[in-house]
């Protein structure tokens, strides 16, 4: 009988213990995004990590009628996130680091070649990527124009 009242007292112990809250650990490693696109007020901006087998929902959050948003993570160590919003097709690459702060704005709805980042040496190296391949897209689309209207040109390898 003994042994089954103690038997009982650790399980209803055990129970107590696996129900009560979870305590936040004080050194948690975590990162934040806070964002500013007014473009995108009242829209949904989720963060998902980029994994092997596809990406996986880290956070969501409402963008705020003035265009806020702010969204958290736990990291253990650097890693490739997706910023998007439900309403727009183009996605922003993150790669943050423990504990860093990262800020992300935008002016307008074009927010992929536009967009700034800060708190993140390597997300801000991704965005100026994004920016030169912008440039070098435009350069080639220029020139693939002027190809095709010069196509039957006479001169055309003076073209060239």
């Amino acid at each position: 009988m003994r042994t089954f009242i103690k038997v009982a007292v650790l399980a209803a112990a055990g129970a107590l213990v696996g129900c009560s809250p979870k305590v936040e650990e004080p050194n948690r490693l975590a990162f934040s995004v806070s964002g500013s696109f007014a473009s995108m007020a009242g829209d949904t901006a989720y963060l998902k990590l980029i994994t092997e087998s596809g990406n996986e929902f880290v956070d969501s959050a409402r963008v705020a009628a003035d265009g806020s948003f702010y969204l958290e993570s736990p990291i253990a160590r650097p890693d490739f996130y997706i910023l998007h919003f439900s309403s727009a097709e183009r996605q922003i690459t993150l790669v943050p680091d423990t504990c860093q702060k990262i800020a992300v704005s935008c002016a307008d709805s074009d927010f992929e070649g536009s967009y700034s980042v800060t708190g993140s040496p390597e997300s801000e190296r991704i965005c100026q990527l994004v920016r030169n391949i912008d440039v070098t897209r435009a350069i080639c689309d220029s020139l693939g124009g002027i190809f095709r209207a010069s196509i039957n040109e006479p001169n055309l390898a003076g073209i060239k």
